[in-house]
């Protein structure tokens, strides 16, 4: 399975596949951008929604959503996410110990960065995914 990551303007950035179990990305030689650069389903999000962030991007596209590719938000992409200028951001990342430590991260990084945004996470009911 192939997923491009696409900006707002619908232009590739990077891509990602799905070889068995495991998520691959170009080396960064082969490619301008990596996933800290992005944020993969970002083209699809339009003001007055909610900004759903996911860890990975089957989740994201499971919600209606966004992914950022981990558990860990970058400087770039956090940039990406005020530039979009969001009331409201939905941190719904697995019910795992990666998503709970991660979410606690971004929720402090995203506080900061964007004070006036209303920032909530939320947590799979059942298992560790929402696709569980």
């Amino acid at each position: 399975v192939l997923l491009p990551w696409v900006d707002q303007q619908k232009q590739i950035l990077t891509y990602q596949w799905w070889y068995g179990k495991k998520y691959r990305f170009p080396p960064e030689s082969a490619e301008l951008m990596t996933k800290m650069d992005a944020i993969f389903g970002l083209h699809t999000w339009s003001p007055g929604r909610p900004f759903i962030l996911c860890e990975g991007c089957f989740t994201g596209m499971s919600v209606c959503g966004m992914a950022l590719g981990g558990s860990t938000i970058s400087d770039e992409q956090i940039a990406l996410i005020k530039d979009c200028n969001p009331t409201m951001i939905v941190i719904a990342f697995d019910n795992d110990n990666g998503g709970l430590f991660g979410a606690q991260g971004v929720v402090k990084a995203l506080t900061q960065a964007i004070p006036n945004a209303r920032i909530v996470p939320v947590f799979a009911p059942f298992g560790n995914d929402w696709n569980d």
